[in-house]
């Protein structure tokens, strides 16, 4: 017996996420007989583009998003728990977070007024992530 969750994109019109900047991650964990999780347990699965520059051009890396009718699942067997957490978590400044920040911090004088400015949005970015739903399930 395993827990599933899956998401549809089915009103969108369109790629979802639409564009690089967000990453959407489904995630599930078993917790323990007091409600913990038990980290060996964490599965995720991301619904992203991803997008690298070589100095010259963009290149795709990856392109997990969900086109109009498309769905994405992930699914945990109940490992010895009787309850499995399933939760979306959209991570709307992954893009900038990882890629655009960390690259232009890499080239700017360290301690400039440049570099704190990218440090403070680097940390705002960080802080953005947020969960669009959350539910614990019982085993049957």
């Amino acid at each position: 017996q395993r827990v599933l969750l899956e998401v549809s994109n089915t009103a969108v019109g369109h790629a979802f996420p639409t564009y690089v900047a967000a990453k959407i991650a489904l995630r599930v964990v078993a917790l323990d007989e007091a409600g913990t999780p038990r980290s060996e347990t964490l599965r995720s699965y991301y619904i992203a583009r991803q997008v690298r520059y070589d100095g010259a051009q963009w290149i795709e890396v990856s392109d997990t998003r969900l086109l109009p009718g498309q769905s994405a699942a992930i699914e945990l067997a109940w490992n010895g728990s009787n309850q499995i957490r399933v939760w979306m978590e959209v991570i709307p400044d992954d893009f900038h977070e990882a890629e655009i920040f960390r690259e232009r911090l890499e080239t700017l004088p360290p301690g400039s007024d440049a570099a704190r400015l990218i440090t403070a949005a680097r940390s705002q970015a960080a802080k953005s992530s947020f969960r669009l739903f959350e539910d614990d399930i019982r085993r049957p």
